[in-house]
């Protein structure tokens, strides 16, 4: 019959009970990077009110995503070395996924 001491029961569940959070805790991270992965779509059509967008489920999208439609703005230079460090883009609309067709979203 396998047998330990009582203290060292003890701090074996307060062990695996401190390593239990860190595996979870990397499969959330996994998950929040892959739901947060930046998607580049275009605005399609207006449809009733709505917007058909060129991504579907094959791209990742479901219904409840959302996706900001973003106005390219003037490059953001450098005043010294010249280097364009990125773009002064534009939010001009926050689009809700209501429905995923083959090939669109609505």
């Amino acid at each position: 019959m396998w047998f330990t001491p009582r203290p060292f029961r003890v701090v074996l569940v307060f062990i695996l009970m401190a390593l239990l959070p860190s595996v979870a805790m990397a499969g959330l991270i996994e998950n929040v990077s892959r739901d947060f992965k930046p998607v580049t779509g275009v605005v399609v059509m207006p449809v009733d009110g709505q917007y058909i967008i060129d991504l579907d489920a094959i791209s990742g999208v479901a219904i409840g995503d959302l996706f900001c439609v973003v106005k390219p703005g003037e490059n953001i230079v450098h005043p010294v070395t010249g280097a364009v460090l990125g773009k002064l883009d534009e939010v001009k609309a926050v689009l809700q996924v209501v429905r995923v067709k083959s090939g669109y979203s609505y």
